[in-house]
């Protein structure tokens, strides 16, 4: 990576060009920041994206009951309109409620299999992301 600095004493005046993720700091109380990191499209690709992969490897854990597995797959996609919804209080219940219905389902299972273990990383990704 290249670092530029530019110092400017008293006012400056015009256009910064920047890539992603850049930040132009332009005095005590002031900075333009180019960067993505809230961007809520990508969040919600993200989220999506870990919900997608979550639902495919519930669905491979033989020791998950086919009733389980439906179930399963309904709160994951409560969880999805969460994102859709951030301010909708009730939504942001019931998510909470469908993540605890997902880890007592997921801390039932042997713990030693490796799609259990992916379980709880992609579970955890997904509670990082919505900010519980």
């Amino acid at each position: 990576m290249n670092d530029r600095k530019i110092t400017v004493d008293g006012s400056l005046v015009g256009n910064a060009i920047a890539g992603d993720h850049s930040t132009i700091k332009m005095g005590k109380n002031s900075s333009i920041n180019s960067g993505k990191e809230n961007d809520p499209v990508q969040e919600y690709s993200q989220l999506e994206d870990l919900i997608n992969k979550l639902k495919a490897v519930i669905i491979a854990i033989p020791e998950i009951q086919q009733e389980d597995k439906k179930e399963a797959i309904k709160e994951l996609e409560s969880i999805s309109k969460i994102e859709q919804h951030p301010k909708n209080e009730q939504l942001k219940k019931s998510g909470k409620k469908s993540l605890r219905f997902l880890k007592g389902l997921i801390s039932e299972l042997p713990t030693a299999t490796q799609l259990v273990e992916e379980c709880h990383k992609l579970l955890s990704a997904i509670v990082s992301l919505l900010g519980f």
